[in-house]
């Protein structure tokens, strides 16, 4: 008997609202593996009828500056759309309290 006969339903991740994900990251192959993941999230919404995915990016802060430029290196190089959004932030996400020696990514 399959989990789908036994409980009704498929198991999932999306019942973990709110669940973070990210693209870039230091190790190229799970910034590939992550980027060609979410690419299919729409065809998976439109194959299965249920809506799981709403884009709105991610923030990303640190104080440690090579950790940071990573963040940049991974995303010129995975062609992602990021930016620095150190000196922007405040005015940007306003809602956000950190240090005002973070070091702030944002990836779209």
């Amino acid at each position: 008997m399959t989990r789908k006969q036994r409980y009704g339903e498929i198991f999932g991740c999306w019942y973990d609202e709110g669940r973070i994900y990210r693209r870039s990251d230091s190790q190229q192959t799970w910034s590939i593996l992550a980027t060609e993941s979410v690419a299919r999230y729409k065809e998976l919404e439109a194959l299965t009828g249920i809506k799981f995915h709403l884009e709105v990016g991610n923030i990303r802060a640190t104080l440690d500056k090579e950790e940071f430029q990573a963040l940049l290196d991974s995303a010129k190089q995975n062609q992602l759309e990021a930016e620095d959004s150190t000196h922007c932030w405040k005015e940007r996400f306003p809602y956000l309290n950190l240090l005002k020696e973070s070091l702030v990514y944002f990836e779209k």
